[in-house]
């Protein structure tokens, strides 16, 4: 077990809207949040694997991209049409999940 990974997919838009997030906590004095000092290398080795495979971070137009997939993202209400103040968190922090397996 101690070899496996754990493997998460996301689209285009959810890793750029991540990234930016990750980048912005790591600039941010967050050691009231983060009480653990073993929880930074993961966000680490995240936002690195992030910015590598991201291209698009060091594009001229980057804040234009990421305000679109921003709302690409958001969820919209199904009566109006419009968008929603807030976005319930989809993930099911008690649900299993294998080790290497991915929903």
């Amino acid at each position: 077990m101690e070899n496996e990974q754990i493997i998460i997919k996301l689209t285009p838009d959810e890793a750029l809207v991540l990234s930016d997030w990750l980048e912005r906590v790591q600039m941010t004095d967050l050691s009231r949040l983060v009480d653990d000092e073993a929880v930074w290398a993961p966000i680490h080795r995240l936002a690195g694997t992030l910015d590598k495979s991201l291209p698009g971070i060091f594009a001229a137009d980057y804040a234009e991209r990421l305000d679109a997939a921003r709302h690409r993202l958001r969820p919209r209400s199904e009566a109006s049409g419009e968008e929603s103040g807030s976005r319930p968190c989809p993930v099911n922090r008690h649900s299993t999940l294998e080790p290497g397996r991915t929903p």
